[in-house]
């Protein structure tokens, strides 16, 4: 302490001479800057759209400015893998205790049945992750073929939780809408999770059902038809959940119903056309507004009348509700008004649904605004909705926005009037985004935009968040997508930030260094998160990627593509990049850790001077998802980025024959199953090629259990005919193809934007992953070609440089040992699981502690034994182990090679204060000390 007074003053501490009431007032201030850590106002994001008027506007960002968004100092800083596709918006919570420590946290849903709560601010594994799907035996997410017959859709793979949640921070809790498939049935389930430990609250998960009736005929929920896409959103202690369908297949209803948020009851359902079939609500997955009174707002979209003789109106404003803008009260959900377009059947007739976008509430008024696929936009009084009227006459304004449909819908920018009022935003499909300046006094706004944004094309729309301080640095986010139709496919994404004053400055993009700051596989419909000085943007590149301002110091930004891999055949390749702030490769050392039991992990530079982590693993690795940690050391600075492996139970299988739908030598088919990287197949490329789809269908020469396949383009540094869309579909006979496992985009990360015919280009493998499936003929169907160069274009035909099929392992055994805790204390119990994976597997294993058996045999139950103890070595390193002896069944497995699990006391770690906190943190204790001095003198 001595030696940092004399630093500050230059004097011996002997002769300071400080007053009484300096020091009283330094430690006032230092006590009071530590007691209010961090000391930045921060917003909760609770809900999608960001508040209960779904304005999608945070008004409080403080860091994120119109100066500092561009290339050079804004862009990708780490990314959260996880498993699955996300649908929902991410939300924030900031300063949320968890595990003893204080975090601001961002909570992730996907499509696999998987909630994670992440540290917002660090590169990271999850403070916990919930796997629905593992808490419900026999359950798994639903495949979206149950649904929809096909993953060659805007939804491919599984659907499990979809919609947004919604977060109540007065008691802490997350509520969500799983799907799961049990025994062959759909079930939706609402839960209840509490936001610091993940575990499920108020008795929930409850099973969603119910019915309504009308005239005497009792409709019933039906989950086999129903899609659940609209956001949750809560009113006066209830959960308000809406349905609509997957692609209008029939024949299903739409309905909302609330649920008491503290005992998880049904508190109301509703049937908004009972007379007839669909008037979903979907609104592309924006939630209900709600008003201060509490009262709960949402579009209805169309109603099939085909039940009925003769044919009843799909919009009475009695009993159904087509086409409509409802105001619902929340505990019983009884029409209090409405509003239905003079239109509605021409709206039916055509599919214009109103529903395929959300209200907004323009935040300090009655006035509601919001539109459909005829993109237009109303403008209703919350007090007087407008009923049905010959022209619309109950409206305040009807305002064509747009050319194309509205999805989106809008965001609100509430400026001051001295700043020239609120503004109101909205980017239709195939369209520019456009802001309307809204009138407070005559609550219309001014038909003519007082901005626009440069002309692109933005299929579906642009999907928007906005940012300001209050009437300052106002930017609005659009996620787009970047490249072709997104209902039938997955395109790759592309994050745009606009200057919200003058929406044709560009102020920054995901493109511009796409090394760096590319967001992989586009999430439909998903708005960006922006919060605290960071934007999280969901993707179906099983990862949020998260933006934010770079590291002055120059530190690298790590990236590694996939963020998720399938280790089919016993590896798992990653390209991994240490980046300058330019997007320039940098000169790095790499480490991994979180490696499981058998695996290894080699950093290897490739034949065009690229960095791979090759991950292999052996039969002793247990199956599972684990999170691996990169650590890039660039000139002594560490940045470390987390990457998922999956572990499947998978060995290579050689087809013994591949047909085409065409070829062209020497691109025969035959090479892409010929183990030569160096040749590959290609169809016919003449004059005048075929089109897509083009197929290749490969015979195992037995019905086997497959559970993947892998997809290497070809290798020879031209990019022409590399698949992007596809679909896998299995067979016993070559003929029927009556599985369709698996579809989607291949994922190639930011190269694909620089793909070309120059020597240089030499795509990742691609590898596709499912449940394992009995039969001999697998069939790989490739819908498109990557789109490449500027302007994007494609070619008409398909090429493969090697195709491998993946089957299950059944017949080997895994062994997996888990512990309850990583250290414990004197007198502490620590259980230990081994979990013995196969075909219903028997039999026993063995515990022992350090090489010694630890009580007798544990006989299997389910697949698992559990050793419970207390007696281990607390002073030091205990190290389990485990061996199982199979039955007569599994006698050839019953010697695998021992797991280990390693048991280290440590005391809980105290978390470093940062510098300034230190150094006040010294001035009080100084203060303290010469206060006392000052008593004696």
């Amino acid at each position: 302490m001595e030696t940092i007074v004399n630093l500050l003053c230059n004097k011996p501490i002997s002769s300071l001479k400080i007053g009484k009431s300096f020091i009283r007032w330094a430690v006032f201030f230092s006590l009071s800057i530590l007691m209010h850590h961090p000391a930045a106002a921060q917003i909760p994001v609770l809900q999608r759209g960001y508040d209960a008027n779904v304005s999608g506007a945070n008004l409080s960002e403080t860091i994120l400015t119109t100066n500092n968004v561009s290339p050079s100092t804004f862009g990708r800083i780490f990314s959260l893998p996880v498993d699955g596709n996300i649908y929902a918006q991410p939300l924030y919570v900031p300063n949320l205790t968890i595990n003893g420590g204080k975090h601001n946290v961002v909570f992730v849903a996907t499509m696999k049945n998987i909630v994670y709560a992440f540290d917002a601010d660090t590169q990271g594994p999850p403070l916990w992750e919930l796997n629905v799907s593992s808490t419900i035996a026999g359950s798994t997410p639903v495949p979206i073929v149950d649904f929809a017959g096909t993953n060659s859709s805007s939804i491919p793979g599984t659907v499990g939780i979809e919609s947004t949640p919604v977060i109540d921070s007065t008691t802490n809790t997350i509520y969500f809408v799983s799907n799961t498939l049990e025994s062959g049935n759909i079930v939706f389930r609402l839960h209840a999770v509490d936001i610091t430990t993940g575990a499920e609250k108020f008795g929930g998960p409850v099973v969603i059902s119910g019915s309504s009736t009308f005239n005497g005929n009792t409709i019933s929920f039906n989950p086999s038809v129903e899609n659940q896409r609209t956001a949750l959103t809560l009113s006066n202690g209830q959960v308000i959940v809406a349905f609509s369908s997957h692609g209008d297949i029939w024949l299903y209803y739409g309905w909302v119903m609330s649920y008491n948020a503290s005992t998880l009851a049904m508190t109301a359902i509703f049937n908004p056309a009972p007379s007839n079939y669909a008037t979903g609500i979907w609104q592309s997955g924006r939630p209900p507004v709600v008003d201060s009174a509490g009262y709960v707002y949402l579009f209805t979209g169309n109603g099939i009348s085909i039940n009925s003789t003769p044919a009843q109106p799909t919009a009475d404003g009695v009993n159904n509700f087509a086409e409509s803008a409802l105001k619902l009260d929340p505990k019983t959900l009884k029409v209090i008004d409405y509003f239905t377009p003079a239109n509605f059947q021409y709206l039916d007739e055509n599919d214009f649904d109103l529903s395929s976008s959300g209200p907004s509430l323009i935040p300090g008024s009655n006035v509601l605004i919001g539109g459909g696929k005829l993109g237009n936009l109303y403008l209703l009084n919350t007090q007087n909705l407008g009923k049905m009227q010959t022209n619309d006459a109950g409206v305040l304004q009807n305002v064509q926005a747009t050319s194309g449909e509205n999805h989106g819908g809008t965001v609100i920018w509430s400026r001051s009037t001295a700043a020239g009022g609120p503004l109101i935003y909205n980017a239709g499909d195939i369209d520019n985004v456009k802001a309307f300046s809204y009138n407070p006094q005559t609550s219309n706004i001014i038909t003519t935009p007082v901005s626009t944004s440069y002309n692109w094309y933005l299929a579906t729309g642009g999907i928007m968040a906005l940012s300001a301080n209050g009437d300052n640095n106002g930017i609005v986010w659009v996620s787009v997508n970047s490249q072709g139709e997104p209902d039938t496919r997955i395109p790759p994404g592309e994050l745009v930030a606009l200057n919200a004053g003058n929406l044709s400055q560009e102020l920054w993009d995901s493109t511009m260094i796409a090394s760096r700051d590319d967001l992989g596989l586009w999430s439909k419909y998903v708005p960006p998160l922006v919060v605290n000085g960071k934007v999280y943007m969901a993707t179906q590149s099983n990862q949020v990627v998260v933006y934010g301002l770079l590291s002055s110091s120059g530190a690298a930004t790590v990236t590694a593509w996939p963020p998720r891999r399938d280790a089919l055949g016993g590896q798992a390749n990653y390209l991994i990049s240490a980046l300058s702030p330019t997007g320039s490769n940098l000169s790095a050392t790499w480490s991994v850790s979180g490696l499981p039991t058998g695996a290894t992990g080699l950093f290897l530079i490739d034949a065009q001077g690229r960095t791979n982590l090759q991950v292999s693993v052996n039969g002793t690795t247990p199956q599972g998802i684990y999170t691996l940690n990169l650590t890039a050391n660039v000139a002594g600075t560490q940045t470390k980025q987390t990457v998922l492996l999956n572990v499947p139970l998978a060995a290579a299988v050689t087809p013994i024959t591949a047909i085409a739908d065409s070829q062209i030598s020497p691109h025969t088919q035959e090479a892409a199953i010929d183990a030569n990287i160096s040749t590959f197949w290609k169809t016919l490329d003449t004059a005048t090629p075929t089109t897509y789809p083009h197929s290749i269908s490969l015979d195992l020469g037995s019905t086997q259990s497959i559970t993947g396949v892998s997809y290497l383009p070809r290798q020879d540094g031209c990019v022409d005919g590399t698949a992007f869309q596809y679909e896998v579909y299995l067979s016993n006979d070559n003929v029927n193809w009556l599985t369709q496992p698996a579809g989607s985009s291949f994922d190639y990360g930011p190269a694909w934007r620089s793909y070309a015919c120059d020597n240089q280009t030499f795509p990742q493998i691609q590898t596709i992953s499912f449940p394992a499936t009995n039969a001999r003929y697998v069939l790989l169907n490739f819908l498109d070609a990557v789109e490449y160069q500027t302007p994007f274009d494609s070619t008409p035909w398909a090429s493969a440089a090697e195709l491998k099929v993946y089957v299950a392992n059944t017949s080997e055994p895994q062994v997996t040992l888990t512990s309850s805790s990583g250290s414990i204390v004197a007198g502490q119990g620590i259980t230990f699981t081994a979990t013995v994976s196969g075909n219903a597997p028997t039999g026993t294993v063995q515990f022992y502690v350090n090489g010694v058996a630890f009580q007798s045999p544990v006989t299997l139950s389910n697949g698992r034994a559990s050793l419970i103890t207390t007696g281990l070595d607390i002073a030091g390193t205990d190290v389990v182990t485990v061996s199982y002896s199979g039955d007569a069944n599994n006698a050839a497995n019953t010697s695998l090679t021992p797991l280990t699990e390693s048991v280290i006391p440590s005391p809980v770690p105290v978390p470093a204060l940062p510098w300034i906190y230190q150094f006040l943190l010294t001035i009080i204790l100084f203060g303290i000390g010469v206060w006392i001095s000052t008593k004696s003198i």
